[in-house]
């Protein structure tokens, strides 16, 4: 787009630095949006082994994580050109705009949005993890029993506001709106306290999930060429606490201190205060069964079944389930992220080459909820495919690693009958990396190159993210034997690199499309110094 490189640019801009907004608590909040995403993360952990004798052998591993942190960051909720964007249908009685700070009109021929900016609190995101195991080894035989514990605490506080900002890479100016009675509705950019078009997003989340897990392997080498191994895993898991902010609600405040009730300061988006209650229980059974069969010293055929979760956790919050029914039906639907997958594939092996191949099948069930669409999906997929990985040594200090993987994926079901069939949104069916490395004496040069075919940006399966092919070289030379030096580059030729987008369609839009690519080309040098 005009005055924006998507390889370079940044939404973020120096005339949007510092977010007021109102706390949870019901108090003012300040941010210096420069913070961006940052944690803090302070963690004490311990292991313990004893051989008991006769093969027996104890296993302890404990550790403690006392983590925070914020997360600021803008997200362009709406773009479009300027004739487009400031009209009634989007600004109730429009009168003017102008670039914030001035008297300037704005240019109605160019691009200007919507910024929702995210803010989230994380105010404790601990967790404890003990693990503790007994094993025992035999001729041909090895078992491993343990019971594994867990916590962890989701506590974070969303405040998220709604700015006016122009589209341009070169720090962006905010627009201020004024009425047809020549009244600001915005200041300095700020256009709502809260996120309005999206419910608000004034949300507090004080949940705990508690995982106890007994787990038991055997590994069992049957003949000199069959191996088996299986094992299975139960976790019970507990989840307790409540969430906030499940409704619209609106207070008038003097954000600014100004001393007047300024337009903007009329509806401010606030927490209902309203704790909803979360106590429910899930189980997750696991397990794991494989063989591999040796055909001879360079050939081998392996197959795995296994099955597996994780909680849905706080993804399916605000979505409407009564979170204290452990009966419940719909609920119990969704507490649980499942896969099922099956494996088999071929393994050779030699002087200076490797190779794998694995075909795959796997079923996955998923819910979540998306805050930007207000829209809870119970979805189910299936995928089947191929994934191929090597090495192969060509020369005396020439060799290259390559991988690909084939995957056909489809949505089986879904809340929305007219996306079941489809593919699953940004699922390229082509993924592949190639890495090609030469190191002779002191010297090493090499690239990587990774890359994916076209994917459909939503699941209405209606536009293409197209495929990319992103190179990574790197060059490095001993300069003495504690003293090397290296240059690594990444994207050096400056792909477009889409990995994944909002609209779904550009029928019936303005033809702009919201999406992420990696990075442009950038470059870094090292020296490493060993003591």
């Amino acid at each position: 787009m005009p005055n924006y490189n998507i390889l370079t640019g940044a939404l973020q801009t120096i005339n949007l630095q510092h977010d007021r907004t109102l706390g949870n608590d019901g108090n003012i909040f300040n941010t210096d949006v420069s913070d961006g995403m940052h944690s803090l993360s302070k963690v004490i952990g311990a292991e313990f082994n004893y051989n008991l004798g006769e093969g027996w052998k104890l296993e302890e591993k404990i550790r403690y994580a006392a983590n925070g942190g914020q997360f600021v960051a803008p997200f362009p909720a709406s773009v479009s050109k300027g004739s487009d964007f400031f009209n009634t249908a989007n600004f109730a009685n429009f009168g003017s705009a102008v670039y914030a700070g001035t008297n300037t009109p704005v240019d109605m021929n160019a691009n200007y949005m919507k910024i929702a900016l995210f803010n989230v609190k994380l105010n404790n995101f601990n967790n404890f993890v003990n693990d503790f195991n007994i094993s025992k080894k035999w001729d041909v035989v090895k078992f491993n029993a343990g019971l594994y514990k867990s916590s962890q605490n989701i506590n974070m506080s969303w405040m998220w506001n709604n700015y006016l900002q122009e589209v341009s890479d070169k720090n962006a100016r905010l627009i201020d709106v004024k009425n047809t009675a020549g009244q600001y509705i915005t200041d300095n950019g700020l256009l709502n306290y809260g996120m309005k078009d999206w419910g608000n997003l004034k949300r507090d989340y004080n949940t705990k999930y508690d995982i106890t897990a007994p787990h038991a392997q055997v590994e069992i080498n049957a003949t000199d060429k069959l191996t088996i191994d299986a094992g299975a895993r139960y976790d019970i898991g507990k989840v307790t606490g409540y969430f906030s902010g499940a409704t619209v609600t609106y207070t008038s405040r003097d954000m600014n201190g100004n001393g007047v009730i300024d337009i903007p300061e009329q509806m401010v988006g606030s927490n209902d205060n309203i704790n909803i209650p979360v106590n429910y229980r899930y189980g997750i059974f696991g397990y794991s069964v494989g063989a591999n069969y040796a055909l001879n010293n360079k050939n081998a055929v392996f197959a795995r079944v296994s099955r597996g979760g994780s909680a849905s956790a706080d993804r399916i919050l605000f979505s409407g389930y009564n979170y204290t029914n452990n009966d419940d039906p719909a609920l119990d639907a969704v507490k649980v992220n499942k896969v099922h997958q099956v494996e088999a594939g071929y393994k050779l092996r030699g002087s200076g080459y490797f190779l794998n191949t694995t075909l795959f099948y796997a079923g996955t069930k998923e819910a979540n909820y998306e805050a930007t669409t207000q829209k809870k999906t119970e979805n189910k997929y299936q995928s089947f495919g191929v994934e191929l990985d090597g090495y192969y040594k060509i020369t005396q200090g020439l060799d290259v690693k390559a991988g690909l993987t084939y995957t056909h994926a489809e949505i089986k079901n879904a809340i929305d009958p007219t996306i079941i069939g489809n593919m699953p949104r940004r699922t390229p069916k082509l993924m592949y990396s190639v890495n090609p490395n030469f190191n002779v004496n002191k010297f090493n040069i090499g690239f990587y190159l990774i890359g994916a075919t076209k994917a459909f940006t939503q699941d209405n399966n209606k536009l293409v993210m197209p495929g990319y092919a992103i190179v990574n070289p790197y060059i490095s030379y001993q300069v003495l034997k504690n003293l090397s030096v290296s240059l690594n580059a990444n994207n050096v030729f400056n792909s477009i690199a889409v990995t994944e987008a909002e609209e779904g369609s550009i029928a019936g839009g303005n033809g702009i499309v919201r999406a992420r690519t990696l990075p442009g080309a950038s470059y870094s040098v090292s020296v490493k110094f060993d003591l």
